[in-house]
């Protein structure tokens, strides 16, 4: 069962009744997670989206048509209950704590009614990057153009490895844009994805100098250079959009509790698994017994 979580009601109905309350108009999907983005400066899950829609909707707050949504009556008199309670104390005080506040006695809905596919909320998720950069060209295009510049004198200062990584970082996000993403820039450019819904084993990636690294799991690691080199990069790129999309997989191999060898398998033209990568210790000349453990980002 989905926990059930006040913030996420409350930031979901922010979202909604924050982005076009006047006159009950409705917004798709994309909208929605603009305004959650908006009020909260995040990305809102699948998961927290689902059951903050399902509750809603059990207490007559919202109603939904499909991928579009909007407040009914009585949500409206909620929201501008809530608007007027932050427009009375705005300072030190956050819009979504309010409508939490408003609405911590709303109960837990069934797991059971409003959801998306996958493919839909990635879908969304991607139309809402694209329409903010778009709007921003509109409604501020010197601001739009002042990141633009500011954007290419950054990569101009970037090494190759760290330009390459970046723009596959992109198109990772681009792809599976509910997947979580941390990056750091110093020392060196890196991205880690954490275990999380839709990736069952940690992903890390790292440019240094001319070199990309690719660590997944607790013992796999290999190195991917010089960047420049025709086919490192789209190689690199297959074996890390392989393994978020299950065409991949690690084998680790270990004697008693020591791991002494990972190879990167992915599936060749005939379904078979292929070696692509190893990584091994010493300890993987001696003669003893394994076990092995296969990463592989499919199924239950």
């Amino acid at each position: 069962m989905t926990d059930h979580s006040a913030y996420s009601n409350a930031w979901v109905f922010t979202a909604i009744g924050g982005t076009k309350p006047e006159h009950g108009e409705r917004l798709l999907l994309p909208e929605l997670l603009d305004g959650a983005d908006y009020f909260n400066r995040a990305v809102i899950s699948k998961g927290e989206l689902e059951h903050g829609i399902r509750d809603l909707v059990s207490a007559g707050l919202i109603s939904v048509a499909g991928q579009s949504f909007a407040l009914t009556d009585a949500g409206r008199d909620t929201w501008k209950s809530v608007w007027g309670d932050y427009e009375a104390r705005r300072f030190g005080n956050h819009l979504i704590a309010v409508a939490e506040k408003r609405l911590k006695t709303l109960r837990c809905a069934a797991d059971t009614g409003w959801s998306l596919t996958q493919l839909d909320f990635d879908s969304a998720v991607a139309t809402y990057h694209t329409n903010f950069r778009e709007t921003l060209r509109r409604v501020d295009p010197k601001l739009a153009a002042f990141m633009d510049q500011g954007e290419e004198a950054r990569r101009r200062s970037q090494s190759p490895a760290d330009r390459e990584l970046e723009d596959l970082v992109a198109r990772v996000r681009a792809r599976y844009p509910s997947l979580r993403i941390d990056e750091v820039m110093p020392p060196f450019r890196s991205a880690h994805l954490p275990i999380q819904q839709g990736l069952r084993f940690a992903i890390s990636l790292s440019a240094q100098g001319d070199e990309l690294h690719l660590s997944v799991g607790d013992l796999f690691w290999v190195e991917y250079f010089p960047s420049l080199k025709p086919g490192v990069v789209e190689e690199f790129e297959a074996r890390v959009m392989g393994l978020i999309s299950g065409e991949c997989r690690i084998v680790e191999s270990y004697i008693g509790v020591r791991g002494v060898s990972a190879r990167l398998e992915c599936r060749d033209e005939s379904g078979r698994w292929k070696r692509r990568a190893t990584w091994r210790t010493l300890r993987s000349l001696l003669l003893f017994r394994r076990r092995q453990r296969v990463l592989h980002n499919v199924g239950p």
